[in-house]
């Protein structure tokens, strides 16, 4: 049975430094990093990205697009096309990407989306990173639906595209989801999983920044989702990709080292113990029971 491999987002610590962060994640027990492309990789360009990277004590298995559309990439084209960059400079094996925030495939925005994924998927061909798009969550200020913003939607355009999905269960978790029955329905796409929990009766939760404080991006156990069934349904599938830790860093306090270090040893924790606990009542009985039983 292929063990699930932890892997802890960037975004978790920032603003720390990559090296702090890899660190941090490889005494805690983690498997390896999602990297968050950010100012500091736009400023250092990939090259010296890949070099820090070769030096880290994880490996980067995943790469982000920035968090934030501003700037050089406010363009689809630029900001994909950094990604990749990063991505193949680290070796990565996925690429996660948004979907566009547009009501209809006519709108500017969504066009100007696929240009752009044509393009990188013509560069990313032959090379093994899997490029993925990740689904929505319900957003503030936006309609109900955006063109990707079913999960179902989503899974018809990667199948029909050649893509991979990344899955986060809080995004999933803002549309009340059945998180089990929504990875087993995409097991043929999933190449990431982002883990972390959500408090749905908070008042904050459509309050942008904010909301991380109190009901986005929690740490698991400590919000309302069955985040148990989830990682039994990828056990149940074989998955073998990451599990992606992406946690608020306000609820790890990482502006507390002693705290920082005990947050993120809890959240790990949580997830092992989950596994273990769901492969355990998967196990035959032993032999000698069922002897001595007669």
């Amino acid at each position: 049975m292929t063990p699930l491999r932890f892997s802890l987002s960037t975004a978790c610590l920032a603003p720390l430094a990559l090296p702090c962060v890899a660190e941090q994640a490889a005494a805690t027990g983690f498997d390896g990093l999602e990297l968050v492309v950010g100012v500091g990789q736009l400023l250092r360009w990939s090259r010296r990205v890949a070099q820090t990277a070769s030096k880290l004590p994880l490996p980067v298995l995943t790469v982000h697009q920035p968090l934030y559309q501003v700037g050089r990439w406010a363009r689809p084209a630029v900001l994909m096309r950094d990604t990749l960059e990063l991505a193949l400079s680290v070796q990565a094996e996925a690429v996660v990407l948004h979907s566009p925030w547009a009501l209809s495939w006519q709108d500017a925005a969504a066009r100007d989306w696929l240009k752009a994924l044509e393009q990188i998927a013509a560069q990313v061909a032959g090379s093994g990173v899997r490029l993925t798009v990740e689904n929505l969550g319900e957003h503030p200020g936006l309609p109900g639906r955006t063109v990707l913003g079913r999960l179902d939607d989503l899974a018809a355009f990667c199948r029909g595209s050649g893509l991979s999905l990344t899955y986060d269960t809080c995004h999933a978790g803002t549309l009340n989801a059945d998180l089990a029955g929504e990875l087993v329905s995409v097991r043929d796409l999933l190449a990431n999983v982002h883990l972390s929990d959500y408090r749905a009766g908070s008042h904050f939760r459509h309050t942008p920044l904010i909301d991380l404080m109190f009901a986005n991006h929690q740490m698991p156990g400590e919000g309302g989702l069955n985040l148990h069934a989830a990682l039994a349904a990828l056990v149940q599938i074989g998955y073998a990709g990451p599990v992606t830790f992406e946690v608020s860093p306000y609820v790890l306090r990482s502006w507390r080292p002693a705290r920082r270090r005990q947050r993120l040893a809890e959240a790990l924790q949580y997830a092992r113990d989950a596994v273990s606990e769901i492969r355990s009542q998967q196990q035959p009985e032993p032999m000698s029971t069922i002897i001595s039983a007669e």
